[in-house]
């Protein structure tokens, strides 16, 4: 290796260092002792008794992007109010010293966010479920409203305690949390203010202004998917986050496929449960996974549940299964 390769290189190190640093600083907000692994809560998925018929039979979960869900405000809200947040924060302009190097960082956050919204928001995917107390075999009314076929679906609840995933696998689980619009512009605020010091703190050169920029954008993103309007808040929403452009290794991207939705065509992370290696636990399946189904409260039909029933034992499953009691009337 040449001199200048060599300090070439160390420059790399240094400024990944310096990303890795700031990044850290942003996200000391984030409660790790709340999210997975240290929490290992039950979480119920709620969906359809079709696409429970395919999770069954294909032995898989679909990961979707969440600029196809519901609320897909959500992560776009979030994205937007830290961005504009950031083009006009005082305490930056000041970390910059001239308007000339203020426009470098500026010009370093847009570029990045471009890039965010060109390439990694496309194959961003999320699997989402609500948490679910142990005593329950009914499920929750808002839920079989909102994600359970409107009380015909199903859900099916996965036990966490059962899971191991590889850190090389880049998945995050967490709980979401709930906040006013006001509260998420105040969050963002907050996390300028430290960038700012940050800033104060460690002499940048032109060149390392990207550094700052790079970091606020990571820590938004990650904010922006895990943070909802607080009206969501009884959902006790759980996620499951897989980023392709962060698993550097491939792992994944064999799984990387579509569906066809009611809307057209959506990218779809098809996740097998089961035994993969520099991912998933060796003793993996779904029926380990799966601590118990329950049948929405308008699937009463006594055909039902027997109906089911045969479905897993077809497919060599023991899963416990149960039937709603709640009173439910369809909207």
């Amino acid at each position: 290796m040449s001199h200048r390769a060599f300090h070439e290189d160390i420059l790399k190190m240094n400024s990944q260092n310096l990303l890795n640093e700031f990044y850290t600083a942003l996200s000391n907000d984030i409660d790790e002792a709340n999210s997975f692994p240290n929490k290992r809560p039950l979480l119920a998925h709620y969906t359809s008794i079709a696409v429970l018929e395919q999770i069954i039979l294909n032995k898989e979960v679909w990961f979707s992007n969440p600029l196809g869900m519901n609320d897909h405000e959500e992560i776009v809200f979030g994205m937007m109010t830290g961005a504009n947040a950031f083009r006009v924060h005082r305490g930056l302009i000041d970390a910059c010293g001239t308007a000339a190097r203020h426009a470098i960082l500026l010009e370093a956050f847009n570029g990045a966010l471009q890039t965010f919204w060109d390439y990694e928001a496309f194959d961003t995917y999320v699997f989402c479920a609500s948490k679910h107390d142990p005593a329950d075999i009914d499920g929750r009314l808002s839920q079989w409203r909102g994600y359970g076929g409107n009380g015909s679906g199903a859900a099916i609840v996965f036990n966490s305690e059962k899971f191991t995933v590889n850190p090389k696998a880049q998945f995050i689980i967490a709980p979401v949390e709930y906040r006013t619009r006001e509260e998420r512009e105040e969050w963002a605020i907050g996390r300028l203010d430290l960038l700012a010091k940050l800033m104060g703190e460690h002499p940048l050169s032109d060149g390392d202004l990207a550094i700052p920029a790079r970091a606020y954008l990571q820590r938004i993103k990650l904010a922006s998917i895990y943070s909802k309007h607080i009206g969501f808040s009884e959902e006790t929403e759980w996620r499951a986050l897989y980023r392709a452009a962060h698993d550097t290794g491939g792992l994944l991207k064999d799984m990387l496929g579509h569906a066809i939705v009611r809307n057209g065509i959506e990218p779809k992370l098809k996740l097998k449960l089961a035994p993969l290696k520099d991912v998933l636990a060796d003793d993996v399946s779904l029926e380990k996974l799966v601590d118990r189904i329950i049948l929405g409260p308008t699937q009463a039909s006594v055909l039902s549940r027997p109906t089911v029933q045969r479905l897993l034992l077809n497919e060599s499953l023991s899963i416990r299964l149960y039937q709603s009691r709640t009173p439910f009337r369809p909207a």
